[in-house]
């Protein structure tokens, strides 16, 4: 298991840390395909018409 450590250096915080969620619907939608084998393909997500 990785570790992370937090080094403070004075410094404004920046964006880095929101990399990673672009790719968190997709890979949602793809989880919720693979479950019910129903797609998603509108934008926003309106669960009571899937």
């Amino acid at each position: 298991m990785a570790a992370i450590r937090l080094v403070g250096n004075g410094e404004k915080p920046d964006g880095a840390g929101k990399l990673g969620l672009p790719p968190v619907a997709p890979v949602l939608y793809n989880a919720f395909f693979s479950a019910t084998g129903k797609r998603i393909r509108t934008l926003p997500v309106d669960l009571t018409k899937v």
